[in-house]
């Protein structure tokens, strides 16, 4: 509990020293997406529903980027797309770290084509 200071000369008392931050690293384990693909007629949309579970995260710090916006640390949202798209969802630990993690669901036309953003 004590150090000798080198430029303060004199001994430091590190009894009443606590150490914060760290803690567990922020995870989630599950992001996924059902269906993965989606068939849409030429110009149109599809309907996919998002789930995910995290863990040792801050309430109220996780996003999926997308226009879904904030979630809570475990769930599930319907998302609208009328074409392949990567969601990413994040969170924030205690510490300040982050979990990222990501799902892509895929677009077809009714041909078997893959539609990509413009």
């Amino acid at each position: 509990g004590f150090a000798w200071g080198s430029d303060v000369v004199g001994w430091l008392n590190f009894d009443d020293v606590t150490l914060s931050g760290g803690g567990p690293a922020p995870t989630c384990p599950i992001f996924t997406s059902s269906p993965r693909t989606i068939i849409v007629s030429p110009g149109g949309s599809g309907k996919t529903k998002l789930a995910w579970q995290c863990q040792n995260v801050v309430p109220g710090s996780c996003s999926i980027d997308q226009g879904v916006g904030p979630v809570p640390d475990s769930g599930s949202r319907d998302a609208t797309i009328s074409y392949t798209t990567t969601f990413t969802l994040s969170c924030t630990a205690a510490g300040g770290a982050q979990a990222t993690t990501y799902v892509e669901v895929k677009v077809l036309d009714q041909q078997r084509r893959e539609i990509r953003p413009p």
